[in-house]
């Protein structure tokens, strides 16, 4: 968790001095460019939190489950899947989101 907020902090403070940037208005482009990949790497950064909450419950509880519910192991199964499987997705939107230099062709048309 602790990656992705970093990551985060360094997308807004990256952010912040392309705003403050002298030729910040010559690429007047640029957060709509970034904005998907900003907003996928934030919604990842909250599933890892909710995926960190779940894992962390989960080995807490030991109580049985109700008739048809996930017991704790099943919990603690979908949290593992998502920090590996699907979190290191987070890396590209972040990444992305940071390339200066970053290109949409169809735009400059």
């Amino acid at each position: 968790m602790t990656g992705q907020l970093a990551q985060w902090r360094a997308l807004q403070a990256a952010l912040h001095e392309r705003g403050q940037a002298a030729d910040a208005d010559a690429d007047a482009e640029y957060p709509l460019r970034v904005a998907d990949d900003v907003l996928a790497g934030v919604g990842h950064a909250l599933m890892c939190w909710a995926w960190a909450r779940i894992a962390r419950v989960a080995l807490q509880d030991q109580a049985p489950p109700q008739a048809g519910g996930r017991d704790a192991a099943q919990w603690l199964q979908s949290a593992r899947f998502g920090l590996q499987w699907l979190l290191p997705q987070a890396d590209l939107h972040w990444g992305r989101a940071l390339r200066r230099d970053a290109e949409l062709p169809f735009l400059l048309a």
